[in-house]
Formats: structure tokens, C-alpha cells, sequence
């Protein structure tokens, strides 16, 4: 599967209504088989791209296309969280 991004902007609105940018005019190409890392400081946009890339955010301007997805009707992506439980504390399986 390949993924083309094209002209993705996202803007959000602060707490006084003014608008905070988060992503400006993003292009990028990941072909088929191609290894991508997003690596960035917090607050430089990482987070914002992936949720648009999962379908969590929609974009203010701009697309994201998935090429070559064998079944259109089956989601193409997935949400893997950085902790095992729930809510904060201990895990679930936890004695």
C-alpha cells in the first residue's frame, strides 16, 4: 500500500478562539514496503499527522490517499497505546 499526502494543514482554536497551526502544507510519499519515522519535539505536529493518518482528526486543508488497499470497506488502520491498562496505576492483570 502506498500513502500520498498532499497539501495536509491543520488548524485548531485556542481557549480565546484564535487559531493555532499545527500542520502547514505536509507532502510526503511512503511507497509500498518503505519504513517511515516520524521524529520530532512535543508540540511540533507528530501526534496531530498520525491521528489525521488513523481517521481520528480530519484535516482543515489538504488529503491523504491510501493506494493499492485490497479492500476498501475493511479500516485501514489501527490504534496501538503507549500504556497497557486503561486508566493510570496498575494493569488489569495485576495480583
Amino acid at each position: 500500500m502506498r500513502v500520498v499526502i498532499a497539501g495536509l494543514s491543520k488548524t485548531y482554536r485556542d481557549r480565546t478562539g484564535q487559531p493555532v497551526e499545527a500542520l502547514r502544507e505536509v507532502g510526503l510519499t511512503v511507497e509500498s514496503q518503505e519504513f517511515l519515522a516520524l521524529v520530532g519535539p512535543s508540540g511540533c505536529g507528530n501526534s496531530t499527522l498520525l491521528n489525521i493518518l488513523a481517521g481520528l482528526l480530519s484535516p482543515s486543508r489538504g488529503t491523504v490517499h491510501f493506494e493499492g488497499v485490497p479492500d476498501p470497506s475493511r479500516p485501514l488502520t489501527a490504534m496501538v497505546f503507549q500504556e497497557f491498562a486503561s486508566f493510570p496505576g496498575e494493569p488489569c492483570w495485576a495480583t
